[in-house]
């Protein structure tokens, strides 16, 4: 059987515990129930060791890119050409030569101191021909010597002929029967030389046919006016 503890020596050991726990929680600031840890690292001073503080970054604005538009080109369309139907090719009619054409002269009707002769051209080819404008005219002697004459043309504009094999354009002639004293002509007799043929040469020929002329003399020096020619 244990003897009984005494009441002094338990104060006495209660006594010497806290002391001891009292020290230790003094030096190493251990707190009752916790272990004790040790640390071989120094302890640094708040003011020695400066705290760096991180600056927020500032938000970066995004430099805007202009864009410039492309401009579209509109691609061009190339229509499809369409074949023509072909066609007999067209005939091609030449122009009339002094050779296929048979020149004549006829009196016609004229008032009092004027003469009037109607001239014809007519086609004796075999193929149609084109004619279009006055031609020349001038009158001369049996013997070839010309006579003294001038052609004066009509401000009627020309138009073009197709002559067939057979058909005959027409141009009119007129002069004067009375003498030009002005001009030097004789009043009375013959006004100019008497001239035995006309000298005809087609639009655009250099060849003339001479055509026997029989209407006298052709006062006010040898002027006739004559008109296009014309279909008959």
């Amino acid at each position: 059987m244990r003897a009984p503890v005494s009441r002094p020596l338990v104060l006495a050991v209660l006594a010497v515990t806290g002391v001891a726990l009292a020290g230790c929680s003094f030096r190493g600031g251990v707190s009752v129930g916790a272990p004790a840890t040790t640390s071989s690292r120094p302890p640094t001073s708040a003011a020695s060791s400066p705290t760096t503080t991180n600056p927020t970054p500032a938000p970066s604005t995004p430099t805007p890119t202009a864009t410039t538009p492309v401009p579209t080109t509109p691609i061009p369309t190339t229509p499809v050409p369409t074949t023509p139907t072909p066609s007999a090719p067209p005939t091609t009619v030449g122009v009339c030569t002094s050779a296929q054409l048979v020149a004549a002269l006829a009196p016609a009707d004229a008032p009092a101191g004027r003469g009037a002769a109607l001239l014809t051209l007519t086609n004796t080819g075999r193929s149609a021909c084109h004619l279009k404008g006055f031609g020349g005219i001038s009158l001369s002697r049996s013997d070839g010597a010309p006579v003294l004459s001038r052609q004066v043309r009509t401000d009627a504009a020309p138009a073009g002929l197709t002559l067939e094999p057979g058909d005959v354009a027409r141009s009119s002639l007129s002069w004067s029967t009375v003498a030009n004293t002005a001009v030097g002509e004789p009043a009375t007799g013959g006004c100019e030389a008497v001239p035995t043929s006309l000298l005809v040469i087609p639009p655009d020929q250099i060849a003339d046919q001479a055509v026997p002329w029989s209407a006298g003399p052709v006062c006010d020096q040898g002027s006739i006016t004559q008109t296009p020619y014309t279909s008959g």
